[in-house]
This record gives structure tokens, C-alpha cells and sequence, in this order.
């Protein structure tokens, strides 16, 4: 998180969720640029980013730095787990008002995973249907350019009856559209 208000409200959360357990942290990091070696020398296993990689102009090199960063360890198995907004299709005033350069789809995830982490394995599905409509008359058809606070709130209390829906749709039906795309790159190097 590049945002210092909201970098201290994740260490808050992060701080809240885990307390002082080592194997969760949170930094700041430029992506755009190589990584710290001794950073590349702790042996994470994981990378979770939410909302990260539409925001950088390079993602295939801040990608690779996440790749650099995992496998520089020696951790038997490596994950990155990124959520990014979905469909080129749906880029609107909201996007460009939030600094993203792009949306993502599933194929385009995948060849840029493959780039950045050939070998790797790379899973992913949309997420966030019912969300989706909404980015796009916004962002779209009435070109605002953020998310108005009511909207949020309202969506937020009609979270937990609609989670069982979006997961049903995306699991079950493969329903191929979604606000967000949730994408998991994985390298297993146990011997088999």
C-alpha cells in the first residue's frame, strides 16, 4: 500500500488479525523497482496483493519482483495471490480517478503469470458478479469519477447474502464475468 493513511490502517488490521506472529508482515516496496537483496534472502513463501498490480505501468516487471522475492528463498512452496479488476471492457472514469493503467482477464493474467513465473503453476476465477454492473454504469455510462461512501455501505451490508450466490456462480457455473479477477500463482519444490 503506497497510501500512508491506509498503510497504517492495514498494520492495524494486520496487527489485530495476527498479533506479533513473525510469519505475517506487511512492507512498503516500489515494484516498479529491483528489490532489497536481503529482503530477497527471508525466505517468504507468500505474496498477497489486493488492488496492486493495475496500478503499476510495468506489471510484468513488478510481477517478476514478486517471483524474485519467493524463489529467492528456500521455502518448498511458493505463492503469489493477487485480486485485480477484471475486464478490460469495463474500464471507466473510476479507473482512471484510482490510477489503474488496466483490467485484467483471465488470459491476459495467465500469459503475463507465465511471463514473469515461467514454470509456475497459475489458477484463477472472477469474482464479485453482482458487483460488476455497478463499476460499469458508474464508472462507464455516467463517468463518475469515484465511488460514492452510500454505495459502499449499501453493498457492504448485502455482502453476506450474496456470497454464497458469487461463489456458486464462480465455482459451479464458471460464470465468466466478475468485478475482480482473484489469480493464484503456485510453485511446488518438494520432491514428488
Amino acid at each position: 500500500e503506497i497510501e500512508p493513511e491506509l498503510f497504517k490502517i492495514l498494520n492495524q488490521k494486520i496487527a489485530g488479525k495476527f498479533g506479533d506472529d513473525a510469519r505475517v508482515t506487511t512492507g512498503a516496496l516500489d515494484l516498479s523497482q529491483s528489490l532489497p537483496a536481503d529482503l530477497v534472502q527471508r525466505n517468504f513463501d507468500t505474496v498477497v496483493s489486493f488492488n496492486v498490480l493495475e496500478h503499476i505501468k510495468d506489471d510484468a516487471a513488478a510481477l517478476a519482483h514478486l517471483v524474485e522475492l519467493l524463489a529467492g528463498g528456500a521455502a518448498p512452496r511458493l505463492r503469489i495471490v493477487s485480486l485485480v479488476p477484471a475486464h478490460q471492457w469495463a474500464y471507466g472514469e473510476m479507473d482512471r480517478a484510482y490510477g489503474h493503467f488496466r483490467r485484467y482477464s483471465k488470459q491476459g493474467f495467465a500469459a503475463l503469470a507465465r511471463r514473469a513465473a515461467p514454470g509456475w503453476k497459475y489458477t484463477a476465477r472472477y469474482f464479485n458478479a453482482v458487483g460488476l454492473p455497478g463499476w460499469i454504469v458508474m464508472g462507464r455510462w455516467l463517468r463518475r469519477a469515484q465511488i460514492d461512501p452510500r454505495a459502499v455501505d449499501a453493498f457492504d451490508r448485502l455482502c453476506p447474502y450474496i456470497r454464497g450466490l458469487d461463489d456458486f456462480a464462480h465455482e459451479k457455473l464458471h460464470l465468466p464475468l466478475g468485478q475482480s479477477l482473484l489469480a493464484v500463482i503456485s510453485l511446488n519444490r518438494e520432491p514428488s
